[in-house]
């Protein structure tokens, strides 16, 4: 098992290949739907920033920055990769405890009945991410101890 993690570009790559490919995905799928509609996650994802303003549920959109900084540290080997893929992941569950969403220009609130496949997808890159950064941080320190 030690050979597979023998170069951590090796695992970097995988770790952001997985991420950014769930992450994409996610984008073609519904996100959650609302007794009114079903949201397509592109949607969500390109307009999302301005329910941060509504409050609430909208919040939740803020994952976005922190993944794509995530990538950013993990490709560059940062110790901030662990600390924002788990912030970004906290932040996209942190969706399940909203039983409302605004779900139009009108700023009506509506309950949310289901989760859909591209929600789920989203929170699967986070926590790819996370688990990619622990085994990174983890094959680090192995590392630094042999090196001692």
């Amino acid at each position: 098992m030690m050979n597979l993690f023998s170069t951590s570009n090796k695992t970097i790559r995988i770790i952001l290949l997985l991420s950014i490919s769930l992450f994409l995905i996610a984008l073609t799928q519904k996100g959650y739907c609302t007794r009114n509609n079903c949201s397509d996650s592109i949607i969500l994802f390109l307009l999302g920033w301005f329910g941060m303003f509504m409050g609430g549920a909208g919040i939740t959109w803020i994952a976005n920055p922190l993944i794509l900084c995530s990538w950013y540290f993990t490709k560059n080997e940062s110790k901030y990769a662990l600390y924002t893929s788990m912030l970004a992941c906290a932040i996209c569950f942190s969706f399940l405890f909203f039983s409302t969403v605004t779900d139009n220009e009108s700023g009506q609130q509506n309950q949310v009945i289901s989760y859909e496949l591209g929600y789920w997808l989203w929170c699967s890159s986070t926590v790819v991410l996370v688990v990619g950064n622990v085994v990174l941080q983890r094959v680090q320190n192995r590392r630094r101890i042999s090196n001692l």
